[in-house]
């Protein structure tokens, strides 16, 4: 084999794991990284931005909004998709969107019982015969996306 082709087959293996190596790698400080929104489709979403996994939250930012939320669901050859998690009225190709670089989590204890969630894992409303439980009780913040805990390992 020539030196030619060792070296080309060296440069295809580096560039292969490239993209797993710079993701894995933190963000400068005082560097930002955003996308912009090229279209929208009902409430699908096609973005420009960096690369992002599915399952990935996202902040849509536009002016005079409160910031809405976004899920990564999929990609096509040059962009990402998302799908609205809230109304999306007054998104626009202005829009910016900021990865934020994890899933969708919810908090889990104590502190929920007697209380009625909505499907984002905040508190509709607590029930006034709700116990009282200590700030040490139990309490954790867990994936949506994830397997259920085994019955006999769940806490009492």
């Amino acid at each position: 084999m020539s030196r030619d082709a060792a070296a080309t087959r060296r440069l295809t293996a580096l560039a292969a794991r490239a993209p797993a190596w710079l993701a894995g790698l933190p963000a400068a400080p005082g560097l930002q990284r955003y996308g912009r929104v090229a279209q929208v489709l009902g409430t699908l979403i096609e973005a420009h931005m960096p690369p992002a996994r599915i399952g990935e939250l996202c902040h849509l930012l536009s002016p005079g909004n409160r910031p809405m939320l976004a899920e990564v669901v999929g990609f096509s050859a040059q962009a990402t998709l998302l799908s609205g998690l809230s109304p999306l009225e007054g998104v626009s190709r202005s829009t910016i969107i900021e990865p934020l670089g994890r899933a969708h989590t919810v908090d889990s204890g104590q502190h929920l019982y007697g209380c009625v969630l909505d499907g984002f894992g905040r508190v509709m409303f607590r029930s006034p015969h709700a116990p009282a439980i200590a700030a040490d009780g139990w309490r954790e913040t867990v994936p949506v996306v994830r397997e259920a805990p085994a019955a006999v390992d769940r806490p009492r």
